[in-house]
């Protein structure tokens, strides 16, 4: 069973990025493989399609054709129920330039005869801040590729207009305003506690301080995870937080 994951792993890694469920969609015994990749043919669309590979004969193949859920979504979750593909996603809605969705909806897919067959999508909300950053949140990385320390544990959490957490050596606190565009943000210079820190932990708290004040726009970042988008200097980056387990 590796060597064939390891091969439709090598078919689905032709796009730019993976995200796999495997589970039985169709009742017969076996596993599908639930593969969603991101494709960009060319100018500002990126396009995210659903396709279902299944173990035929001894080998992994695509059943039916792919379908396309949108361009420039962003997956908030996808899970498998029986018989179904159910994913969560930041979509344009009807007043929402391409760039800048705000929708939330989900969107259901079954298995059937072959084929991925779509149900009427359900229409959740918008995208606001306190849907984004329920609970509390780990820092993975200050950008992509540059991920934080280990040693350090720096946290945040939202509630009743404010961020708040740990810095991996003080706590936090900053005020928040939300803008007129879908995830638009605001945030006052935060404040925090006044313990001295060194080495690493230092230096990762100088910079989160930093990225957090100039933070403009929070989004999903997959399953589990939640962005915020930044400017500090002449530098762009988005921060990546995974949520804790309560």
């Amino acid at each position: 069973m590796s060597a064939r994951r390891d091969h439709l792993r090598q078919v689905a890694e032709r796009a730019l990025s993976l995200v796999e469920v495997l589970d039985d969609l169709d009742d017969d015994g076996r596993d599908e493989w639930v593969v969603l990749l991101d494709a960009n043919g060319g100018g500002s669309g990126m396009y995210t399609y659903l396709t279902v590979f299944g173990d035929k004969d001894g080998s992994w193949r695509q059943i039916g054709a792919p379908v396309v859920l949108g361009d420039r979504i962003d997956i908030r979750d996808q899970r498998v129920e029986p018989g179904r593909i159910i994913i969560d996603v930041v979509q344009a809605g009807p007043d929402d330039p391409s760039c800048c969705p705000g929708e939330l909806a989900t969107l259901v897919y079954t298995l059937t005869d072959g084929h991925l067959v779509a149900q009427p999508p359900v229409v959740t909300g918008r995208l606001d801040l306190a849907g984004v950053v329920k609970g509390t949140w780990r820092l993975l990385s200050f950008d992509t590729g540059d991920d934080v320390p280990t040693e350090v544990e720096v946290t945040i959490a939202y509630a009743d207009g404010r961020f708040s957490g740990s810095t991996g050596c003080n706590s936090y606190q900053a005020q928040v305003t939300e803008g007129g565009g879908p995830g638009a943000i605001e945030v006052s210079p935060p404040i925090s506690t006044r313990r001295a820190c060194e080495g690493v932990a230092a230096a990762v708290e100088t910079r989160f301080l930093k990225c957090l004040a100039g933070a403009s726009e929070v989004s999903f970042g997959g399953p589990g995870r939640f962005t915020l988008s930044y400017k500090q200097g002449e530098t762009y980056g988005t921060m990546t937080f995974q949520v804790l387990a309560d």
